[in-house]
């Protein structure tokens, strides 16, 4: 009989610990982090005459700027956004090259990327 006991306190400490991992809790810390995706605050499409950069998401007041690798301002505009806006870039007469596309706001640099003129 006490084997039997055993057996079936054995099964049930078997069966519980795993459900006890499941959504990544643990003895050691009971309060996981959170997990979520990051959205990238704004991309950007290339087609031969212009650069269109979206913004994913409502940023407010920020300011795109636009320089060539020797840092020549080219571009620079001051601009509210919202989610789901965009803004078009006309590239006509640039040159071939590398350039820095620059999303700044009152705290800092938001988004930063290069683009490529062929």
């Amino acid at each position: 009989m006490r084997l039997r006991k055993f057996i079936l306190l054995w099964g049930v400490i078997v069966i519980c610990v795993p459900v006890q991992f499941i959504n990544g809790e643990s003895p050691e810390n009971p309060n996981p982090p959170l997990k979520s995706k990051s959205i990238s605050a704004c991309s950007v499409q290339l087609s031969t005459d212009n650069v269109t950069l979206y913004f994913n998401l409502n940023l407010s007041t920020v300011t795109v700027s636009v320089e060539d690798m020797t840092d020549n301002l080219l571009y620079d505009t001051y601009i509210t956004t919202m989610s789901g806006s965009s803004l078009t870039i006309d590239t006509t007469g640039w040159a071939r090259g590398i350039y820095t596309l620059t999303v700044t706001n009152d705290i800092g640099v938001i988004y930063l990327t290069n683009i490529d003129i062929p």
